[in-house]
């Protein structure tokens, strides 16, 4: 699905539930217009052949089509929907959305005033209202947000930034081995590195980021998922270019020298120079971090089966190192 200049989207591929947005469930394999659509400044679509899809205009309208399996589009109902349909009812009445994110099983949109409203199968609690309840229509589940995000894979994390730049997450933690809930110490290997236990996140908690660094005041200015599955992790790209990681640290991808897994409350310093930009690719745990940063070199961490982290020699790596561009 593609946002062209006009402000009109167009979408080709597989379209068995409607997601191409053009009145019909047969794949066009040529791109086809979303049906009237106009205007528009922001899109998303979900995952694989059970997509759901957003568009939000410049007046701050929401549209929703595509899979509606889990009541997403937040219809009351589960039926599929093969043309744009404007949501203004449930908790979106009178809003003017700003942002919005089709997830694994949800939609999320984000309103003018701050409040972010969920709609879908959230199972795994990554509306942070408590409870695992399924939202047939659009619910409010948080206030005084400034931007979010909201994973399309399995075990979804919808992670926060509020108005006075403090973050949070909801969501899947696996039976903790995300590493993502409030965690307490288990044990202590010989040379300090704790092993956490965890609780599970169906209400919203803290990612423990640093206000200050060295005693200037310090605001995160990128945040990216990664992982599938259970091997969730998320960094932080803070505005004095450090970056900070917590999640799932098996195989690398938290760039900290460990192979442990770091919790929400206590987030680790990746070992690398002040960054500009930060990146996240593979699939489960095999995942690779990319860092760009302020001297314009681009680092890599974590997986390297697959020459993924640009390891010529195909290794995993728990600290970043310089890619060699040729």
């Amino acid at each position: 699905m593609v946002l062209c200049s006009d402000g009109t989207v167009h979408a080709c591929g597989y379209n068995g539930y409607g997601q191409c947005g053009n009145g019909n469930t047969t794949n066009q394999y040529y791109f086809v217009r979303c049906g009237t659509l106009t205007n528009v400044v922001d899109i998303s679509c979900g995952r694989e052949n059970y997509t759901s899809c957003t568009a939000v205009t410049s007046s701050g309208q929401l549209y929703v089509w595509g899979y509606n399996g889990d009541w997403q589009l937040g219809t009351n109902n589960g039926s599929h929907q093969s043309t744009p349909l404007l949501r203004d009812t449930g908790s979106l009445t009178g809003k003017t959305i700003t942002k919005a994110q089709a997830g694994h099983l949800t939609i999320v949109a984000l309103a003018s005033d701050g409040t972010l409203h969920g709609a879908g199968n959230q199972n795994t609690g990554s509306f942070g209202i408590g409870n695992t309840s399924r939202q047939n229509v659009f619910t409010q589940i948080a206030t005084g947000v400034a931007d979010f995000s909201n994973n399309n894979y399995d075990y979804p994390v919808t992670i926060i930034r509020k108005t006075n730049n403090t973050m949070q997450w909801a969501g899947g933690n696996g039976g903790g081995d995300q590493a993502l809930g409030s965690s307490y110490v288990v044990s202590t290997d010989e040379y300090g590195v704790p092993t956490y236990g965890y609780t599970n996140g169906t209400v919203w908690q803290p990612i423990n980021i640093p206000t200050t660094i060295n005693g200037v005041a310090v605001t995160p200015v990128k945040w990216v998922k990664g992982g599938t599955g259970n091997y969730n992790y998320i960094l932080i790209l803070m505005s004095n270019g450090y970056v900070y990681g917590c999640g799932y640290g098996g195989n690398g991808a938290l760039a900290n020298g460990y192979s442990s897994n770091v919790p929400a409350s206590s987030p680790t310093l990746c070992l690398i120079p002040p960054c500009t930009d930060i990146a996240c690719w593979g699939h489960g745990a095999e995942s690779t971090t990319g860092f760009i940063t302020t001297t314009r070199k681009l680092y890599c961490s974590g997986y390297g089966g697959g020459y993924s982290n640009a390891n010529v020699r195909g290794e995993t790596v728990w600290s970043p190192i310089v890619v060699q561009l040729y």
